[in-house]
C-alpha cells in the first residue's frame, strides 16, 4: 500500500544506489485468472528487463523475488527496485489505482538508471481528499484529510 511517507522514505533509501536501480513497474490484472499468476507477473518482469541488457543472473534473481513477493500485493500494480549487484536491494511498492500515464501497454516497463520515482508522485498527488466531520454535543467541526495532512475547516 502506497502510504504518504513512501517516496520520501523510497528516496532517501535509493539515494545511495546512484544510477543502479532497476525500476520495474508492473501491471497486476486481478480480474484475468491466466494474467494473475505468479508466473505470468515473472513472463512479463523479465520481457521488460530483457531491454535493459542485463546478466541472466540478476533477471533471475529479481524474478524469484517478485513470485515470493507479489502474490502478497493487493493493488492493480506494483513497483519494484531492485540493485544490479546488491541482493539487499528490493524494495516491493503497492499501488491502489491504474496510471495512465505510466506506459505499460505489455503490462510491464522496466528502467535502469536514478530510480523512477515519479509514477509513485502521481499516484500520491491522485488520493482522494476526504472530508470527515466530528460531531459534539456543542459544534460540528469540519476536516479535510488528503494523505499527506489533515486541515480543520
Amino acid at each position: 500500500m502506497l502510504e504518504a511517507d513512501t517516496v520520501d522514505r523510497l528516496r532517501e533509501r535509493l539515494s545511495t544506489y546512484g544510477n543502479g536501480v532497476i525500476s520495474l513497474y508492473l501491471a497486476i490484472d486481478r480480474k484475468d485468472p491466466d494474467a494473475n499468476t505468479t508466473k505470468a507477473w515473472a513472463l512479463r518482469a523479465r520481457a521488460a528487463m530483457e531491454g535493459l541488457e542485463l546478466d541472466a543472473r540478476t533477471v533471475k534473481r529479481i524474478t524469484m523475488a517478485l513470485q515470493d513477493r507479489l502474490a502478497l500485493e493487493p493493488g492493480p500494480l506494483a513497483a519494484v527496485f531492485a540493485h544490479l549487484s546488491d541482493e539487499e536491494l528490493f524494495e516491493l511498492v503497492s499501488i491502489e489505482r491504474e496510471l495512465p500515464a505510466l506506459d505499460l501497454q505489455d503490462g510491464a516497463k522496466a528502467r535502469l538508471g536514478a530510480p523512477l520515482l515519479a509514477p509513485l508522485e502521481l499516484a500520491q498527488r491522485q488520493r482522494p481528499v476526504t472530508l470527515a466531520l466530528h460531531v459534539g454535543q456543542e459544534r460540528i467541526r469540519r476536516f479535510v484529510v488528503s494523505p499527506t495532512e489533515v486541515e480543520e475547516l
